[in-house]
């Protein structure tokens, strides 16, 4: 059984790396992934550390429209565009 698409959005999203701030990002858009365990993400890169978001361990944490927090499992970026798989949400 597959979930039916469920895309959420925001003005601003963080990536973390433990308490750091590897990057942030601007406008972001989320979709959930049919089998509803994993979440594929685009957003705007605003400013980055490119030793941290190197690192293993990465979260994508929001405030709007509500504070959440999701485990990175992959991720690229390519001139200023973010992309990223992830895992279920945890609890900001």
């Amino acid at each position: 059984m597959s979930l039916p698409d469920l895309t959420i959005s925001g003005p601003e999203a963080v990536i973390r790396w433990g308490y750091h701030r590897a990057a942030v990002l601007g406008p972001w858009s989320m979709t959930r992934r049919a089998d509803g365990m994993a979440y594929d993400v685009t957003a705007t890169v605003t400013s980055v550390n490119a030793h941290q978001i190197a690192e293993n361990g990465l979260t994508l944490t929001t405030e709007k429209p509500w504070r959440c927090r999701w485990p990175i499992t992959s991720h690229t970026i390519v001139n200023s565009t973010f992309t990223a798989t992830l895992g279920q949400r945890e609890d900001a």
